[in-house]
């Protein structure tokens, strides 16, 4: 049999059964035997588990005997993070929450919606109620321990505020802006979790929600949402208010009215008197407030003794004007604001003899 010309290639099995058959030891240049750095090495990196490995690396394992080891050595430096895959936050062990054992579930799921990154309405909607569940089951049975730790970390408030901000501007379908109001209404209820967050999340929710189409001109209203979604930020309102500490109360309402003044020179009817509305029914609960009637009983949390909004007067002007404006409906919204704000200029008057303890038993104030 004539042999094969140098030129003709071997096929690969070939070549692997004659490495095999022959007697002389193998070339160093034809096997390379890759050894794992051992640790303590000088560049040996620290170990890590599979599910932290960098994609692009060569991970080398090693047996000793026949057992073969699950840890694998790369080549990482020493000072490296941890890798974890973007947009993915590990999930927060909430075992500590006060609250965790109580409402273990809703916890869970607050947690496993800010990891997805689809949201769908209803995990949206679900979201936001635990949130205002969470808050109130910590509030009534005092297990807010933690609590303020826990939102910080998963910057909830942020989230919500993202949420009002994605909702569309044309149409009002869900009730992911109701429900968005009432969690930052139940987030305030967790001491410092709304701190220098308030004017961002006011400002997501008047546009969100001031700035829809009117009534006539929204396809497919559902009224009694839309009204229910109003009501939700007359009582979010109420809440900010309400449960600001003495020190920022007359910071938080120079804000809150501050922001709402601003709408009320909106160039569309209906944004107007959303906005009216609002400071109408504000005004309401400010003088129901501060009333001779209910000092009595508020006197020993000190929130209403040295109020002072600087705007006041600037909102003042602009419902005088607003109440002679063509629009009856608007000029009558503003009227009654007026008279509000009137009534609680006119009890603050009267603040040093109640706070001395000359409040009459039965003082009428209307």
């Amino acid at each position: 049999m004539a042999e094969r010309p140098p030129s003709c290639p071997h096929v690969v099995w070939e070549e692997a059964r004659a490495a095999q058959e022959s007697s002389s030891p193998p070339e160093p240049s034809e096997v390379c035997v890759v050894q794992p750095l051992q640790a303590g090495e000088r560049g040996a990196p620290a170990s890590h588990p599979p599910a932290l490995r960098p994609p692009g690396r060569l991970h080398p394992w090693s047996r000793h005997g026949d057992e073969e080891q699950s840890s694998f050595l790369f080549p990482l430096l020493p000072a490296a993070p941890l890798y974890s895959p973007p947009c993915s936050p590990p999930l927060l062990d909430a075992s500590w929450l006060a609250v965790y054992e109580e409402e273990q579930e809703m916890v869970d799921f607050i947690q496993a919606f800010l990891k997805s990154s689809e949201k769908e309405e209803m995990e949206k909607m679900r979201f936001l109620k635990c949130i205002c569940t969470l808050c109130r089951v910590a509030r009534h049975r005092g297990l807010l321990q933690g609590l303020g730790v826990f939102c910080h970390r998963l910057e909830l408030a942020e989230s919500i505020k993202v949420l009002l901000e994605e909702e569309p501007r044309d149409h009002l379908r869900t009730a992911v802006r109701q429900l968005a109001m009432d969690a930052i209404a139940a987030l305030s209820s967790v001491e410092t979790v709304l701190e220098g967050q308030k004017k961002s999340l006011l400002h997501a929710c008047f546009t969100s929600v001031f700035s829809l189409p009117s009534e006539e001109d929204m396809q497919g209203l559902d009224a009694s949402l839309y009204f229910q979604t109003l009501d939700a930020m007359d009582s979010m309102l109420r809440v900010l208010v309400f449960s600001s500490p003495a020190s920022s109360l007359s910071e938080d309402l120079q804000t809150i009215l501050k922001m709402l003044l601003t709408f009320t020179g909106s160039k569309s009817a209906a944004v107007r008197s959303r906005v009216l509305r609002r400071i109408q029914r504000l005004s309401h609960f400010l003088a129901r407030c501060f009333s001779l009637e209910a000092w009595p009983e508020e006197l020993s949390r000190g929130c209403y003794r040295e109020i002072q909004i600087p705007i006041l007067g600037q909102l003042l002007g602009h419902l005088i004007l607003l109440s002679s404006c063509k629009e009856e409906e608007s000029s009558h919204v503003a009227l009654d604001a007026l008279y509000s704000f009137y009534r609680l200029i006119c009890q603050r008057e009267s603040r040093t003899s109640c706070v001395a303890g000359c409040v009459p038993s039965h003082t009428d104030v209307s």
